[in-house]
């Protein structure tokens, strides 16, 4: 009986331990409440990034980047680091361009992201444009 007690003894350590060991390395999840308005706000950012690049990703934006000298991935890249409210500003003033404004409608678009680019300092397409971070 000895031999089994001194094993049923250790099996009860080594379960003891097991137990307090284990919930050390669980990740516990944690819950909280998402409001509508910020769902909402998340859901249009994604909303206006996707139509900002799908329309820069046109042949025609595609054409006039190159011809103002700036490489449309840099202008992709720029898109998916914006702000909300720069893709909210650009967004809207796609919104009031005529419908089937073609060619000149593209070209100002890519003249207004290349202004916002350059405002940032992103870019340096216009010199006579001064970056905001140059104070």
């Amino acid at each position: 009986m000895s031999v089994f007690s001194k094993s049923k003894s250790a099996l009860n350590a080594l379960l003891a331990l097991c137990l307090i060991i284990a919930p050390l390395h669980l990740n516990l999840a944690q819950a909280a409440m998402v409001s509508t308005e910020s769902r909402i706000a998340d859901i249009q950012q994604i909303s206006d990034r996707k139509q900002l690049t799908e329309l820069l990703a046109t042949e025609q934006a595609q054409d006039a980047l190159v011809h103002l000298g700036v490489a449309p991935d840099v202008v992709a890249e720029r898109v998916q680091v914006m702000t909300p409210a720069e893709l909210a500003h650009l967004n809207a003033e796609i919104e009031q361009m005529p419908a089937g404004a073609g060619i000149l409608g593209v070209v100002v678009l890519v003249f207004v992201v290349l202004i916002v680019l350059d405002l940032l300092g992103t870019t340096n397409v216009f010199p006579a444009i001064k970056s905001l971070e140059q104070d």
